[in-house]
């Protein structure tokens, strides 16, 4: 028979490496890969790679860090965490089909942001079919069968639009001959550095014309607010209190 205190401390161990994947899990999405412009709402949605589903993240050296090579179980640590306990339905992590569409995606989502969007942009979308009202698609974006997000997440400038790059530069990326696909070198750095904190956020990578900067100024002011905001707080306690709490 096990003793008690040894049950004790094995649950206590359990609970720790919990705590630590979670932690861990919301510093690669937030900080690494940018989520936290989705959390203050000045970007609906990012897309962010897992090791072990589809890519080999070949890009970065063999040696990658811990929180690289353990992505996909953090994943399923924060899944079960948001079953329990997420208690705000404006935030989503989303695993779902979407470009290219024989490939799992998985996104972190603002329902807000992502409905001002639609709102903004609603001539355009409203040609989609399968098109509603905003506000009924935002709680639809999970849905594999949705006709309406399975057409809008397999466009360029549809993504782009969402993914905050703005009309213009969404446009632009369609008539350029930059490969937006190539990850930007201040994201990798974020990626690949063993340690970052929230002054390590990488400005969103996308394609631009370089007489029209006012989207690259757009996130560098974001980035300001996020660090006055969140500069002298434990950023991701902060994120998980807003994560657990209901939206109002």
């Amino acid at each position: 028979m096990i003793p008690l205190l040894a049950l004790f401390g094995l649950g206590r161990c359990f609970y720790l490496q919990q705590q630590n994947m979670v932690d861990s899990f919301l510093e690669y999405v937030l900080i690494r890969n940018g989520g936290a412009y989705v959390l203050e709402g000045s970007k609906p949605m990012i897309e962010f790679e897992l090791t072990g589903t589809n890519y080999s993240l070949s890009y970065l050296p063999r040696n990658t860090p811990y929180h690289l090579n353990r992505s996909r179980k953090m994943w399923q640590f924060w899944k079960d965490v948001e079953k329990r306990k997420l208690k705000n339905p404006n935030f989503c992590f989303v695993e779902r089909t979407a470009f290219p569409p024989q490939l799992s995606s998985h996104f972190f989502i603002n329902r807000k942001a992502i409905a001002e969007i639609l709102t903004t942009y609603q001539d355009a979308f409203s040609k989609v079919e399968g098109f509603t009202s905003p506000t009924e698609l935002v709680y639809d974006f999970e849905n594999e069968s949705s006709i309406f997000w399975n057409a809008v997440l397999q466009d360029h400038y549809f993504l782009g639009l969402l993914f905050g790059y703005g009309a213009e530069n969404s446009n632009y990326y369609l008539v350029s001959e930059y490969d937006q696909r190539c990850t930007n070198p201040y994201q990798i750095q974020a990626l690949i550095k063993r340690r970052v904190n929230l002054a390590d956020l990488p400005i969103p990578s996308f394609s631009y014309p370089e007489s029209d900067r006012q989207m690259i100024d757009y996130y560098h002011n974001a980035k300001n607010r996020i660090l006055e905001t969140y500069g002298n707080k434990p950023f991701i306690a902060a994120a998980k209190e807003a994560f657990l709490k209901p939206d109002v």
